[in-house]
């Protein structure tokens, strides 16, 4: 069983219209039981079988950032690495066999984006020209524009 990571209620697998799979058939996922009381929610498989571990809205929003700021690795606008690299090289970089950023909690998607900005700014020091978003991996932390960053130090 699939328990609430806001309010430790048993969830409850439930299917929306709102959204559907690659196929059509609307996309599953866990609601928790105390609805509306509690509204917390996860995202299932074609199966019904949890994406990774429930979290809570504050780990699920770190998950979500993490997955934009990882996914740059891969299917960004210039692309750095293919998927199957990407996610090998956060294994490494994580020190894990597997990587599910649906599983991962605060902490650690703080480190994986801490990691994803380290690579992608060694990259782009390696070829400064070459297009890097900076904005996406430094921008929204630091708030410091793409133009004052110094590539060169």
């Amino acid at each position: 069983s699939v328990t609430c990571a806001e309010c430790g209620a048993p969830m409850v697998l439930r299917k929306t219209l709102k959204f559907s799979y690659a196929n059509g058939d609307p996309r599953l996922f866990w609601g928790c039981s105390k609805y509306p009381t509690c509204q917390g929610l996860h995202g299932a498989h074609p199966d019904g079988s949890p994406l990774g571990n429930p979290g809570d809205k504050d780990v699920r929003e770190a998950r979500s950032v993490a997955h934009m700021v990882f996914d740059e690795l891969w299917k960004g606008q210039t692309p750095f690495m293919k998927r199957k690299e990407a996610y090998k090289w956060a294994c490494r970089a994580m020190g894990v066999e597997n990587l599910h950023i649906g599983a991962l909690d605060a902490p650690q998607c703080e480190e994986l984006i801490f990691e994803v900005q380290r690579v992608i700014f060694t990259i782009c020091l390696g070829d400064p020209i070459a297009y890097c978003d900076a904005d996406i991996f430094f921008g929204a932390a630091t708030e410091t524009p793409t133009e004052e960053i110094d590539f060169e130090n």
